[in-house]
């Protein structure tokens, strides 16, 4: 009995020797669990540390790229629509060109005329070289102004010395009378108005009656009827009318019928036409234009159709 006693008694001391040993080892294994958890633990925080600041920086780059790449769409998109407006201007510029060649002829001949003015502005004496170009086109109320600027800057250059030869020109007498042409076909109106015109105007009424055409003496006599119609005219209104009845009278308009109408029905008072062409007759000038004839060449004739 004792000797089974001992015997167990031995084998618990065995077992307990036993359990603490696997008990050591447990522990063990655990310590070592728990190390390479906690080892795990602190890769897996770094690892997601890296991923959050990579993501962070990733992140960041692709918005970068992505406003970049936005901007490039927006500059992209202004461009086109600059060049889709230069191809639509285009589009009507030559549309315009193919469909309205001659307004746009116009508009340059136009431009071209206010070049051709500012340079007589510059240089008056250029006149002999222009005048021809300005004699064939129509010129606004504008070339008047700057014509008369040039003339007047000639006339005081003439004033300062005696006449010099310039080119094809002289300084005094053919400079000035192209001007006086100019005035005598475009501005008729305005210059017989002007003081400072008015008297060369008169006094080469003959010539410039005789070398106007149809279509420039017809606009002549209705820009002089105007200015002598009105009551603002401040200049002898018969001096200058029997000047420019005489230039008729001694040009080949003096039989043109269209001339006689229009001087009939656009004087105003219609007395002043009669005064003047009862003044001609005194001066001997006896008007063909109104059938007045010499007293010893017969009766008064009508005028005859040109």
């Amino acid at each position: 009995m004792q000797k089974a006693i001992d015997s167990l008694q031995s084998e618990l001391k065995t077992l307990h020797t036993n359990t603490d040993m696997l008990t050591g080892i447990i522990e063990t294994s655990n310590d070592s669990m728990a190390n390479q958890l906690s080892a795990a633990n602190n890769l897996l925080a770094f690892i997601a540390i890296a991923l959050t600041v990579g993501g962070a920086i990733v992140g960041f780059y692709i918005r970068r790229k992505k406003l970049e790449v936005e901007e490039m769409v927006k500059m992209v998109d202004e461009k086109k629509k600059i060049v889709d407006k230069i191809a639509q201007t285009t589009k009507e510029l030559d549309e315009k060109i193919n469909n309205n060649v001659d307004e746009l002829y116009q508009k340059l001949r136009k431009e071209e005329t206010k070049a051709l003015l500012d340079r007589l502005v510059l240089e008056p004496k250029d006149i002999g070289n222009l005048i021809t170009l300005l004699l064939a086109r129509d010129l606004d109320e504008e070339g008047f102004a700057k014509l008369r600027e040039a003339y007047l800057k000639l006339e005081d250059e003439s004033e300062d010395g005696p006449a010099k030869e310039t080119g094809i020109i002289s300084v005094e007498g053919l400079s000035n009378a192209n001007y006086i042409s100019l005035f005598f076909q475009h501005f008729c109106y305005q210059a017989v108005k002007d003081d400072q015109i008015r008297p060369s105007l008169v006094k080469d009424f003959g010539e410039n009656c005789n070398n106007a055409f149809k279509r420039d003496i017809i606009k002549t006599t209705i820009d002089l009827c105007k200015a002598l119609s009105e009551d603002t005219s401040t200049f002898n209104k018969e001096e200058v009318l029997a000047a420019y009845l005489k230039a008729l009278n001694g040009s080949k308009y003096k039989n043109m019928v269209a001339l006689k109408n229009i001087l009939e029905q656009n004087i105003m008072p219609q007395t002043l036409l009669e005064k003047t062409k009862d003044q001609c007759t005194k001066d001997n000038v006896y008007l063909s234009l109104f059938g007045i004839t010499k007293p010893e060449d017969g009766e008064e004739k009508p005028a005859t159709v040109d």
